[in-house]
């Protein structure tokens, strides 16, 4: 839950800055032990970085700008792979999650 609430809202609150051509492309897709997850968004506010991270545009900075750092924080947790970019007005995130399967013990 962590994962996708945290990109849901990202994405919903980039899209509130937005007046035309607003998109939001969601794709969660399990395939053979894998979760894949891809979230692209348009955004009009330049992403900001502070020492190499992407940081809050939102005035109160200090209590906000965790979700990103989250999610990393989420996937490596859990062994998986995270990928952000931001180009031409649209950001990304993609993200292979690797589910490790139940043993059965009957």
């Amino acid at each position: 839950m962590t994962i996708l609430g945290n990109l849901l809202d990202n994405s919903l609150t980039a899209l509130e800055s937005v007046s035309e051509n607003k998109n939001l492309y969601i794709k969660v897709v399990y395939d053979r032990g894998r979760v894949i997850i891809s979230v692209k968004n348009t955004y009009v506010i330049p992403v900001k970085y502070v020492n190499g991270e992407i940081v809050s545009t939102k005035e109160d900075s200090e209590n906000h700008g965790y979700g990103l750092k989250n999610i990393k924080k989420t996937v490596e947790k859990y062994d998986g792979y995270i990928e952000d970019d931001h180009a031409n007005n649209t950001f990304s995130v993609d993200i292979i999650l690797f589910v490790k399967p139940e043993l059965n013990n009957e």
